[in-house]
Order: structure tokens, then sequence, then C-alpha cells
């Protein structure tokens, strides 16, 4: 079984994607930059899932490794040409080797570019920098344009772990789920049983599949449950994270102190997108 690794938000600008997080209760890492042209500042839970809200750092980078068939690029550009520089555009599992991931997607037709391979540098908690490098395969839902699925392979890991920033004032731990929406989802039962590497269970609105840090629903309707519109255009589009809190009224509480507009729906609180955010954030217990 996979595992959900990251969810990445396109964001105009990363000091409002960090104004806005840090309102809603996270604790944000620092500012990190790709060699491709593209910048994060990350949110990580314990359960090592995490939130990559991605802007544009270097116009000129970004730009050339769009030319050269960048695919973690090429997705970015083609969600925010469609979309706007705001929303939910990748969607990540874990890799134990993105060589293999690269072969199988190639076998059953699903790739969605050639393998990426870069490292990083990170500031450390002493103000020192480190090195850490990822190894990428990507894969491509049928008709999907809005949507960029990848595996990433750790091949240089942070050292020493996350530490703090896990730590959330909102209370967050973990991811719950995903929830994508289709206008047919059994037409996507093939991609994601190569992509996931498990079997779903049949719920009314579409598939479910679980994975070893939280569940991916597929959903033709259930828009009202997690604030999400009905899916209008052809394809799968990334729609709202859940994420598991420790106790909701603690998120509450912190959410109507920093005056955040939400929805409470369902024993949920729905976070509708704004400004530095990306997609629709989901908090439940």
């Amino acid at each position: 079984m996979r595992s959900l690794d990251h969810f990445v938000m396109p964001v105009a600008d990363l000091t409002a994607a960090r104004a806005r997080y840090t309102s809603l209760g996270f604790t944000v890492a620092n500012d990190a930059r790709h060699p491709f042209g593209t910048e994060n500042c990350c949110v990580f839970f314990m359960d090592s899932t995490f939130i990559e809200p991605l802007a544009i750092g270097n116009m000129s980078a970004y730009q050339a490794a769009l030319v050269s068939g960048n695919a973690f690029v090429k997705g970015h550009f083609d969600y925010c040409e469609r979309n706007g520089q705001e929303g939910f555009s990748h969607l990540v599992v874990k890799s134990f080797n993105a060589g293999d991931d690269h072969r199988v997607f190639s076998e059953n037709a699903v790739s969605g570019g050639e393998i990426l391979d870069f490292e990083r540098s990170f500031m450390k908690a002493d103000g020192t920098l480190g090195e850490v490098a990822f190894s990428l395969a990507f894969a491509r839902a049928p008709a999907s344009p809005d949507t960029t699925f990848f595996a990433c392979q750790i091949v240089k890991a942070l050292p020493g772990g996350r530490g703090s920033l896990i730590n959330h004032a909102n209370g967050a731990l973990a991811t719950n789920r995903v929830i994508l929406s289709a206008r047919l989802p059994k037409k996507y039962l093939a991609f994601f049983q190569v992509f996931l590497e498990t079997q779903p269970d049949q719920i009314e609105t579409g598939l479910k599949f679980e994975t070893a840090t939280g569940a991916l629903h597929v959903i033709s309707a259930q828009a009202d449950d997690f604030g999400v519109a009905p899916p209008g255009e052809p394809g799968l589009k990334l729609q709202a994270l859940v994420l598991q809190v420790a106790d909701l009224k603690v998120t509450r509480q912190l959410l109507a102190k920093n005056n955040i507009s939400v929805h409470d729906k369902m024993n949920r609180i729905i976070v509708p997108p704004a400004l530095g955010q990306g997609g629709t954030l989901v908090f439940e217990e």
C-alpha cells in the first residue's frame, strides 16, 4: 500500500502564503528554492505528510525548466494557465525507488514524463545550510490537465527530522483524506490502481482508496460535505485537503480569534481558498 506524501498548493507569493498559513495556526518552515525556479514554505505533519505552498521564485530558471520538459514545472504551469496562480495542483505519494515507479507507470501507459532528479539546500536550525535530494516519477491521469501526480523518493534525507515544525497551534496532526472530483469517478479506477497500488472501496459518490497515510476520495457529487464544487470540466480535479486535529474546539477558537472565514458542516470546519492558501482546507477530529 502506498503512503500519501505531500500536496502542492500553488500560490502567487510566498510572503502571503506564510502570513495566511500562520494565521490558520500552522507552523511554517523556512522558505526553500528549487533549482528549476520554484520556491516553497512547507507545513509538515506528524504522519510525515505535508503541504507545499509553491510559487515562482526565479522566472528565468522556471522558463528554462519548462522548455526542457521538466514535468514538475509543466504541471504547475498548466495548472496556473487554466486556473490562476492559486489552487491545488499536485498529489504526491512516497516512493522507495523512483526508477521502478517510472517503469511501472510507463508499462501501464500512465507516465507523466521523464524522471526528475534534483538537490536543493535548506536552512538548518543553527542557521547553516544543508542539502537534500529527491527523485520524482510522474504519472498522468487521462484527460486531466489540472492535476499532476508523482511518486517522490527521498535520496538524501533531512538530517535530524522535522523537530518542532510538526507542532501546530491549531492542533493539526495528520492527513485524513484528499478529495478529488470527476464527472465519472470509475473512469479513473485503473489509473489509481496503478498509481496507488491498491484496490478501492466503492462508495455511493464514487471511489475511495485507503493509503498508509490517509484516504483518497474521488467523488462526483457530495459538494456540501467538504465545501467543494461539483465537477464541471472533464477530468480529475484536486478539490480539498482534509486534516485531522486533536480538538476541533481549539481549532475553531483559534480561527475565530484570527478572523478566518469558515463554514461549519457535519462536525467539520471548512476553510475556503483565500490569498496565499491555495486550495480548500478542512479540519476534523
